[in-house]
């Protein structure tokens, strides 16, 4: 089980997150942070009988470059893990040799117990909470109470595969999350429900009505279901090109909120939480805190 610490650290780390639907960057010393960045490369897009498709790879092979371009610009100490795109491919140990032999970087596939534990850590620090991570390839949920994570799971469903299974259509959307979510089975519900992830950050600004995404102006807002509910509902009814307008997100971000916006809400229900609140911190503060206490 990994834990936080509040150890310091005098040298330069660049932890790069490949997720299912962006890789982010984070460059710091010791409490400051020098550097951050993401990158929209959907690695998750277009899987097809398991496998990651090569437009998807070389899209987040070009996105890896330019952030480990970056990490170097700060002789910083590269740590770079994958996520559910990667873990549940059956080409991932592929695309991991093509990252080590392109850029000399070895990747650690962490487990969907372990992405779940590092949503916590990262969202949480030690306190006791609810955290729900929904990603490109993923949902997790993870549960800390008394001090001890007390349940953990990964729903092998996100908002890239989902809108890549059922596009903009909404009933289909619903029975396939009704039918997924069975498997979380009895989570423990005691505590307040937290929400990490670009889906959660996005729709947390779309929700406020901001026109220029502030991480620390969207960090402790609060989403209510009722009104997740009626902007998901009206997401399936918009083109992309309707949402970047409006709601002022990225193109790429605005082809797949309506999935995600569909499983918080749904996820939501099944907590039976009547509101949730966004955290900015989520697996990529985690997995430092978890590489600070046991490289350092």
């Amino acid at each position: 089980m990994f834990s936080a610490t509040t150890n310091q650290m005098t040298d330069t780390v660049a932890v790069i997150d490949i997720g299912s639907n962006s890789v982010r960057i984070r460059v710091s010393r010791g409490e400051k942070v020098l550097y951050r960045e993401t990158v929209t490369t959907q690695l998750s897009k277009d899987i097809q009988n398991g496998m990651l498709c090569y437009k998807s790879i070389n899209r987040t092979l070009d996105g890896l470059s330019h952030l480990f371009s970056i990490a170097k610009e700060y002789n910083a100490k590269i740590f770079a893990f994958a996520t559910a795109a990667v873990r549940n491919s059956k080409n991932g140990g592929e695309f991991v040799a093509l990252v080590k032999e392109k850029f000399g970087v070895t990747i650690d596939v962490v487990s969907g117990d372990e992405e779940s534990e590092l949503g916590i850590i990262g969202a949480l620090g030690s306190s006791d909470g609810i955290v729900l991570d929904v990603g490109g390839a993923s949902s997790e949920i993870a549960v800390r109470l008394n001090g001890k994570i007390v349940y953990k799971h990964s729903l092998a469903l996100g908002a890239v595969t989902l809108t890549d299974a059922c596009g903009k259509n909404y009933e289909r959307s619903s029975a396939l999350i009704s039918d997924k979510i069975k498997e979380y089975g009895a989570v423990p519900n005691s505590g307040t429900l937290y929400l990490i992830g670009g889906t959660a950050t996005s729709l947390a600004f779309m929700l406020y009505g901001d026109e220029k995404y502030d991480r620390e102006k969207n960090h402790g807002r609060i989403i209510y279901a009722e009104k997740l509910e009626e902007i998901m509902r009206e997401l399936f009814s918009l083109t992309p090109q309707e949402i970047v307008e409006k709601y002022h997100v990225q193109k790429k971000r605005a082809d797949i909120i309506h999935s995600g916006a569909a499983l918080i809400s749904a996820i939501m229900k099944y907590l039976k939480k009547d509101s949730a609140i966004v955290s900015e911190n989520d697996n990529l503060e985690g997995y430092l805190a978890f590489k600070v206490k046991r490289d350092f």
